[in-house]
């Protein structure tokens, strides 16, 4: 198999956090322009009491720094090692696109039952990422 091909997960993973910037950026404007919140409040953390919208938003991006490095981590290290393979590929965008339903779910309606289920099918995806890599390292050095 092509090692770049493992990259590809990575991007698309990099264009919805990208995506959300955007938004965030737009829900702030949108704010802002409303009277809910004061742009000059921005100067150094962020708004004092941001709206829901805007709220949600940041805490999206923060989710998509949190489990997903974990994800750039083994990604990185199964194409360094020669490892990537079909399963993990599979494995891979099965990952990112439980990302992108996780962020669908939290910047919508944001039903946390919803957002959790999302968020464990990418937990365990990567998880099975973790041991298949630990595993075929193992098988390859033995």
């Amino acid at each position: 198999m092509d090692q770049s091909l493992i990259f590809w997960p990575m991007i698309a993973h990099v264009v919805l956090i990208m995506i959300v910037y955007l938004e965030l950026g737009r829900r702030r404007y949108l704010a802002g322009k409303a009277g809910q919140i004061r742009y000059s409040d921005y100067r150094v953390v962020g708004a004092k009491a941001e709206p829901e919208s805007c709220g949600k938003a940041a805490r999206n991006i923060v989710n998509n720094f949190e489990l997903p490095m974990l994800f750039h981590i083994v990604a990185m290290a199964l194409f360094l090692t020669n490892l990537a393979s079909l399963p993990q590929l599979v494995l891979a965008w099965l990952f990112v696109v439980s990302r992108y339903l996780h962020s669908l779910v939290h910047l919508t309606g944001n039903n946390v039952k919803h957002r959790a289920t999302w968020f464990f099918l990418g937990f365990f995806v990567l998880a099975a990422m973790w041991v298949l890599f630990a595993l075929s390292l193992s098988a390859d050095t033995l």
